[in-house]
């Protein structure tokens, strides 16, 4: 996921902003603690819908389901999502999430 990820990264979610200065600052442990409840095992994007873009800049209307192994459903979460052309890579920037 990282790789995926413009520094510094802004999420906000639960009420509250997280910024990861470094991709070291995004730790793995972490994201794995809000998703490992209840037996995740997959996710799939319910949708991707463009905003709002240009050569530089694109938001994204997006939603997405985690699944447990036997394909019921953990819970579905609808996000905006910022990517950014810097450097010739296109990369998240920002997420304002839903999902815990």
């Amino acid at each position: 996921m990282r790789d995926s990820f413009h520094f510094p990264h802004y999420r906000i979610a639960g009420g509250r902003m997280q910024v990861f200065e470094t991709a070291a600052d995004y730790s793995m442990k972490d994201f794995h603690g809000r998703t490992d409840t209840g037996g995740w095992a997959y996710t799939k994007w319910d949708y991707r819908h463009l905003v709002h873009g240009d050569e530089t800049k694109v938001h994204f209307d997006v939603q997405f389901t985690r699944y447990r192994a036997d394909d019921s459903v953990l819970g579905q979460f609808k996000s905006l999502w910022i990517v950014t052309n810097q450097d010739g890579k296109w990369g998240v920037m920002a997420r304002s999430s839903y999902a815990a």
